[in-house]
């Protein structure tokens, strides 16, 4: 008995020690590390997640986003939250995680904005939007006219490759509007007018400082 508690305090974990004719049990975490939640566990492996859109990107209707589109809850969005147009339109869902993505998707946005890290410091500065589906790529010719291939790091401008230590999928190319998700911005971050139009050193300094 004595040689049985003294391998479990060593071995440092958490369990249940009982006498010799007893079996030792240890409690697995049957969840999976995301990556973008600061260590938290998921529910359940991104396998068993049900995809809200199964073509992701592709050009829609309203009238035919359900067929066109597939999945459980898709949409055909005009234009990104920042009001740039879609080209024909954007065959997309509201997602947290890249797995609601469906197959070739990536919810690189809503993985931030899920983020109790990255969240809290990129959400106002995009004016709080809702994460939404976008087709990978490996360059612009896997995507349709109109549209190009960069990474979200691309969009939001280099201080924001701070967040894609914690959010990988901010370095995954993805096919967005050849005008990008968000007007052009100017120098630092502020638009020529003077309106903040992208993520500012305030992100990069916030994800630094929290270290």
């Amino acid at each position: 008995m004595k040689r049985l508690l003294m391998v479990c305090a060593l071995a440092g974990f958490a369990m249940a020690c009982g006498d010799d004719d007893d079996d030792d049990k240890v409690t697995v975490d049957a969840g999976t590390d995301s990556g973008v939640d600061g260590g938290n566990k998921d529910a359940g492996p991104d396998a068993a997640v049900a995809a809200k859109v199964a073509n992701v990107g592709i050009a829609c209707t309203v009238a035919t986003a359900a067929a066109t589109c597939g999945g459980t809850s898709p949409t055909c969005a005009s234009a990104t939250w920042a009001g740039i147009a879609y080209p024909e339109n954007h065959c997309e869902a509201t997602c947290t995680r890249s797995a609601e993505c469906g197959t070739g998707g990536l919810c690189p946005i809503g993985e931030a904005l899920a983020s109790t890290v990255v969240g809290p410091l990129l959400g106002p500065r995009l004016g709080n939007p809702a994460g939404v589906c976008y087709k990978t790529c490996a360059a612009t010719t896997d995507c349709r006219t109109g549209y190009k291939c960069v990474t979200t790091v691309d969009i939001l401008g280099p201080e924001s490759a701070a967040a894609a230590t914690i959010v990988p999928s901010f370095n995954t190319k993805i096919c967005v509007p050849n005008a990008g998700l968000l007007p052009i911005p100017g120098d630092a971050g502020v638009g020529d007018g003077g309106t903040t139009t992208r993520t500012d050193g305030g992100l990069d300094g916030g994800l630094d400082g929290g270290r």
